[in-house]
Order: structure tokens, then sequence, then C-alpha cells
């Protein structure tokens, strides 16, 4: 199990840095809109 995880977050961490901000934000208001309906 530690070798899938440690696997999964080098995928993970290959991702830009710069690129996960925004997919943050982009859930957030996704999730904000979500909630409303």
């Amino acid at each position: 199990m530690r070798q899938h995880l440690s696997w999964s977050g080098d995928s993970h961490w290959r991702m830009p840095r710069w690129l996960l901000f925004p997919a943050a934000v982009v859930s957030a208001l996704i999730f904000k809109y979500l909630a409303r309906a």
C-alpha cells in the first residue's frame, strides 16, 4: 500500500505547481455552485 501511495504522490507532483492553484480555485467554484443547486 505504501508503494501505491508513493507512486500516486510521484505522479501527482509531476504536475506543474502553477497548475495546482487554478485547479483548486476551479474546484472550489464548482463546489460552491453544486452546493447552491
